[in-house]
């Protein structure tokens, strides 16, 4: 029998600011909520009519985390109906942003949305000329917030969750800031632990083998947790692995809009966000899709054809990771002592987050390279707590970054070129020349500025945002 992924139903309390999404899928239930801050809140009919779109869009993208468990291949929409412009928009949500998913899965991805064809109403109402600045904790919303105060705009941070680089990052702004928070359905989060399958091919196995992972008969198992939820029946065997919880958050920002009144989002995606790491089946595939200009292209003609008044955009677009390390270093010094990059400070279990930096993965590893031209070296790290380039036995990861094996690594990293360009300033640089990592790779590439500090014009910055460009 064919099984279907069912989205079941959404509901907003405005009374409590709480959203309530639900999802069923081979007899598991799924319940996840958002809960926005201030409740209540006093909504007019216009708001009210939008936010129940915003938030019908937002069912069905945050559906992603529960469809992929099973990847169903029948879908059934009990919350509402999508018109065949929204529903290619969420095929391609879905097939892009599991990409990476696909490919540590060994699995094909196929989707598609059901709709009827119809004309959905325009939402015509003034929203505040001010803008959201969304708050990751690392050093690229540093410079947004940077940019923005200097050129004399009125923002906010917002987040969801508020681990502690997100808290002092905006401590450090000065500027309001607006939490969200948001709770996974604790049936999933169980079924992930217990029960994750990983299809993988020899090499993947090999490579989750040397980092200490347990693989055995194709599944990835930790029998030693805890059931916290009691299962309803006798539990499958479950998939995991990345979504694209940037554009996840995206369709929140919106709803955040309207209920504080803010007519912008200004994102710090920069334009290294549109590189792949890899092609598969003659498709892109792209850890940071959700962060790319298609995507920002996409969500932008999706939110103007019912919500013209607002503005999603990223005021980073047009920079290169290196631009705006050169701009953090810069501008940002009060931040020096709080940013964090490492992704391992962000885990969901708090009790499992590092307080800062691991210095050993592939998203501290570039984050370091791509300050060091510009940081004094003895400040950098001591941020990150170690020093990277000097530790031999991360020479093959840094490899990758440098386009010299493998593929660019599935993470938040920079084009192969910003990172060769960094490589080889340190190359020439005395402070740096002879740390173990920059002495075996500085002289086996060639590079130079070519357009890394040229602005491209590719984005979507509103006119009246672009002044605060440098």
């Amino acid at each position: 029998m064919r099984k279907a992924f069912y989205y079941k139903n959404y509901e907003f309390d405005a009374k409590t600011g709480v959203l309530l999404f639900q999802y069923e899928s081979m007899g598991y239930k799924f319940d996840e909520t958002i809960t926005f801050p201030d409740a209540p809140f006093t909504l007019t009919q216009k708001q009210k009519k939008a936010l129940d779109l915003i938030f019908f869009y937002a069912h069905i993208a945050f559906g992603i985390s529960y469809y992929k468990a099973f990847l169903n291949p029948q879908i059934v929409i009990e919350s509402g109906t999508l018109t065949k412009d929204e529903a290619d928009f969420f095929n391609a949500f879905y097939i892009n942003g599991l990409g990476e998913f696909s490919v540590k899965n060994n699995v094909d991805i196929h989707i598609a949305f059901p709709y009827q064809e119809m004309r959905r109403e325009k939402f015509q109402f003034n929203l505040q000329d001010r803008a959201l600045v969304p708050v990751g904790g690392g050093k690229d919303s540093c410079v947004t917030i940077e940019l923005l105060k200097a050129a004399g705009k009125q923002i906010a941070a917002v987040s969801l969750g508020n681990p502690r680089p997100i808290h002092d990052c905006v401590q450090a702004a000065q500027i309001p800031h607006i939490v969200m928070t948001r709770k996974i359905s604790p049936v999933l989060l169980e079924l992930n632990k217990h029960y994750s399958k990983t299809v993988l091919g020899e090499q993947m196995k090999a490579d989750e083998q040397r980092r200490g992972v347990s693989v055995h008969n194709e599944y990835i198992r930790n029998p030693s947790c805890e059931t916290d939820v009691q299962l309803p029946h006798k539990t499958v065997f479950v998939l995991n692995g990345h979504i694209p919880i940037t554009g996840l958050i995206s369709f929140l920002l919106w709803a955040t809009a309207v209920l504080y009144d803010y007519k912008y989002v200004a994102m710090s995606c920069e334009r290294s966000a549109n590189s792949g790491n890899m092609v598969k089946n003659g498709r892109l595939i792209n850890h940071q899709y959700s962060k790319s200009l298609d995507y920002e292209r996409d969500f932008y003609a999706l939110t103007s054809a019912v919500h013209p008044e607002f503005r999603y955009f990223s005021l980073l677009r047009p920079y290169s990771e290196a631009h705006i390390a050169k701009l953090f270093a810069t501008l940002c010094k009060p931040y020096f002592d709080v940013f964090t990059s490492c992704n391992k400070a962000f885990k969901l279990d708090a009790a499992k987050r590092l307080d800062r930096w691991c210095g050993m993965c592939d998203k501290c590893r570039f984050v370091f390279l791509i300050l060091a031209p510009f940081m004094d070296k003895n400040k950098l790290v001591e941020i990150v707590g170690n020093n990277p380039l000097n530790d031999i036995s991360q020479l093959d990861s840094y490899k990758e970054l440098l386009g010299l094996s493998g593929h660019k690594p599935f993470e938040c990293v920079g084009e192969i070129q910003e990172c060769q360009w960094a490589m080889v300033q340190l190359g020439t640089d005395p402070a740096w020349q002879n740390d173990a990592v920059v002495s075996a790779l500085s002289k086996k590439i060639e590079s130079n500025e070519s357009d890394i500090f040229i602005h491209s014009t590719n984005h979507l910055i509103p006119e009246e945002y672009k002044n605060a460009l440098q």
